[in-house]
């Protein structure tokens, strides 16, 4: 990801909110990578391994919620992507509802957050 990333980001505080959606990218990829490689990895046992059908539906299920981790994995890892993407284009930090600027405090728990609270919570009640 680093090397999708502007490489003219300013010194100080906006290098360190670069390093950190750049790490969390990295961290996210490879999370996703391991994921997907469990899935591929149960799906080739699951069509060449032994058993009768109840071991393979028992499998099936099994895969099935392995895929739903990878397909979370992946949206978190999108998630962050467009975290890096506002950054690169200068919207990072601020509401996507409003305009306003989202806590600090709030991008540090969630590095992707695109809603300032007030938003969020308004959101979340519909």
């Amino acid at each position: 990801m680093s090397d999708t990333i502007a490489d003219s980001v300013a010194t100080g505080p906006a290098r360190a909110v670069h390093e950190m959606l750049t790490e969390r990218y990295d961290e996210a990829y490879e999370a996703w990578t391991r994921q997907h490689a469990v899935v591929s990895a149960m799906r080739a046992d699951l069509d060449t391994g032994p058993g009768d059908e109840a071991d393979r539906g028992s499998g099936q299920t099994q895969v099935k919620e392995q895929e739903a981790v990878a397909a979370a994995l992946r949206g978190h890892l999108d998630e962050i992507a467009l975290a890096v993407d506002r950054f690169d284009n200068g919207t990072y930090g601020t509401c996507v509802r409003c305009g306003a600027p989202i806590a600090a405090e709030r991008l540090a728990l969630f590095p992707a957050a695109t809603e300032c609270v007030a938003c969020k919570t308004h959101s979340e009640r519909r």
